[in-house]
């Protein structure tokens, strides 16, 4: 009883000896400068005229209202609570007593207040862009993916935002990506990723400076305070020297789409995938068939710029004894890509397969001489409605080098195809499919061989 009435009357005397504004609560702040993610400790001290039951409450002053700090019983009461700001800023921390009769029966009025500036700055940030450098092909257009990470021992939820790119070289801005990049933080780590088209104009220009390099970097912002720049560096090079991509990938089937309708039961339905790329490295990549792991693929690809068509195996082809909707894709291991990745689409009915006709071919006859402005193939015709698919191939079993729709039972090849696509050819096959309206085959004839030479249309 003596303690409480010392402590009561101690508590009075420092009321007495205040100004009248500061009687009524104290409010302390350690420490009053912080980085995003530091603990704030925030002290309030009320006195109270009479033995009370009084609640305090604070606001932070970072939009999160005002929340419980504490519940007084005597008339000298200390609360101390702790807060994390997650954005820079200068921020008003304000605490009071509740808005209730038992605070207000025994605290001053006004109802006390007090507030004290907080000073929130960005976290300490390391950002890195991958991969660097990039060396790609001059005067052609290139698509890399570029991806930001950052790590910040602060571990509160934060997003750091990009509203642009910038290409720059020699000090000069060379162009914008006007794309806006999110990086999400959890833990203290965060990922985002953009495919970067790098255009043969900005190599141009770069090379018109006198550049050997370019930077393609971004500044991320939390709030509106920077946390820093991540960027990559851009090496304009040969053909030959440049990093091994992939620069785009095309599904289709033997309908030259990347959907096709099959019955229960089709044999050898396989999918192609046409890529094109870049340099000169290993590809790894495996098919993927509603998901799951199929065949793997490795070739070396050699040429500088160019195209490879991989077909999914004819032996263990596609399964078709399911009826409904089945996805394919091709997924690609080595080099790792930077695109996205299509998707091919077969529809299985429950209609079972029937084999196919034989198509006759009857012109030009086997192993003829065939050269530009002079291939027009000829077949006999199958009744029924449908179009008829006319493949080039490297081999008796080989690589589709070339195809083609046609209604009529003959073809003729324009000479520019043929200069584009089969004069370089050592040997050639070619063959005839019958589609009918949902692109099933219907009918097939056998591969032929002919011989190509060199000649002007």
């Amino acid at each position: 009883m003596k303690t409480r009435v010392a402590a009561a009357l101690a508590a009075l005397v420092l009321m007495l000896a205040l100004p009248r504004a500061a009687s009524a609560l104290v409010l302390d702040v350690a420490p009053s400068t912080v980085r995003v993610g530091q603990e704030v400790t925030f002290t309030i001290w009320a006195p109270f005229f009479l033995t009370t039951n009084c609640g305090l409450i604070i606001n932070y002053g970072d939009g999160g209202g005002y929340q419980p700090a504490g519940h007084c019983f005597s008339t000298a009461c200390t609360k101390t609570v702790k807060h994390i700001y997650s954005l820079p800023g200068v921020y008003t921390a304000t605490a009071r007593t509740a808005p209730t009769a038992s605070c207000a029966a025994s605290s001053p009025k006004p109802p006390p207040t007090f507030s004290r500036k907080v000073k929130v700055i960005a976290p300490l940030m390391t950002l890195r862009a991958t991969p660097s450098p990039i060396r790609v092909p001059q005067a052609r257009t290139t698509v890399q993916r570029v991806t930001y990470r950052a790590t910040s021992p602060a571990m509160v939820a934060m997003l750091l935002k990009s509203t642009n790119g910038v290409f720059t070289a020699a000090g000069r801005v060379l162009g914008t990506v006007n794309t806006p990049l999110t990086i999400t933080m959890t833990g203290g780590n965060g990922t985002a990723s953009e495919q970067v088209t790098i255009p043969a104009g900005i190599l141009s220009q770069a090379r018109s400076l006198g550049a050997t390099s370019i930077t393609y970097g971004r500044s991320f912002m939390l709030g509106n305070a920077g946390v820093g720049t991540a960027s990559v560096i851009i090496r304009p090079t040969s053909p030959l020297a440049a990093d091994f991509r992939i620069t785009a990938v095309h599904l289709y089937f033997d309908n030259l789409r990347p959907e096709i309708t099959v019955r229960r039961n089709q044999p050898n339905l396989v999918v192609n995938a046409r890529l094109n790329y870049v340099g000169t490295g290993l590809l790894r990549a495996r098919w993927r068939i509603d998901g799951r792991p199929g065949a793997l693929v490795t070739r070396h690809l050699v040429s500088a710029k160019g195209t490879v068509v991989l077909t999914s195996p004819r032996i263990n082809a596609l399964p078709t004894f399911m009826t409904g909707s089945h996805r394919v894709s091709l997924e690609i291991l080595k080099p790792e890509p930077g695109i996205r990745i299509p998707v091919a689409t077969y529809f299985v009915t429950a209609a079972e397969y029937q084999p196919a006709k034989p198509i006759t071919l009857t012109a030009p006859a086997p192993r003829a001489k065939l050269t530009a402005g002079q291939v027009e193939l000829q077949w006999q015709p199958l009744a029924g409605p449908g179009f008829y698919l006319v493949e080039f191939l490297s081999g008796p079993k080989g690589e589709r080098l070339l195809a083609a729709l046609t209604r009529k039972p003959r073809y003729r090849l324009p000479a520019d195809l043929w200069r584009q696509y089969l004069a370089g050819a050592k040997r050639l096959y070619w063959r005839v499919s019958k589609l009918d309206q949902d692109g099933q085959v219907i009918g097939a004839s056998p591969t032929r061989p002919v011989r190509p030479v060199p000649g002007l249309p």
